[in-house]
């Protein structure tokens, strides 16, 4: 299991609360030593920004208040290093465009299973070191 030796801040923006809930609970017991904020709004997650040092974004692709990738480009406008990992119902050419324009670094697929969640955040943190 890899541990990370400093704090990290996981940002999770999802509509469904309970999904939110879950994802902060895989990722504070995989990473023991993570942090989590969540929020269910791109504008939340956007201010979330201002409070802390952010090392993931962790995001439904569709939000009530902006997708996933006018998100990502502020967050990316802010901190272009900041990885984002978006979860999706379905792959689209959205998607891939986004992936092309580096605006998401990686995707999975709901219904995904715990352990491509934190491989996929695993890599993500790595990609912030």
């Amino acid at each position: 299991m890899l541990s990370l030796s400093s704090t990290r801040t996981v940002l999770i923006g999802a509509t469904n609360p309970d999904l939110g809930m879950l994802i902060s609970r895989i990722i504070k017991r995989r990473f023991q030593s993570s942090n989590c904020m969540l929020s269910s709004s791109g504008a939340g997650l956007l201010e979330a920004m201002n409070l802390a040092d952010i090392d993931l974004v962790i995001t439904d692709e569709w939000l009530p208040d902006m997708s996933a990738y006018t998100l990502s480009q502020n967050l990316k406008r802010r901190n272009p290093h900041l990885p984002v990992l978006l979860l999706t119902a379905l792959p689209s050419s959205h998607l891939e465009a986004a992936m092309q324009q580096e605006q998401v670094d990686a995707f999975l697929t709901k219904p995904f299973h715990i352990d491509e969640l934190t491989s996929a955040a695993a890599n993500m943190f790595a990609l912030a070191v």
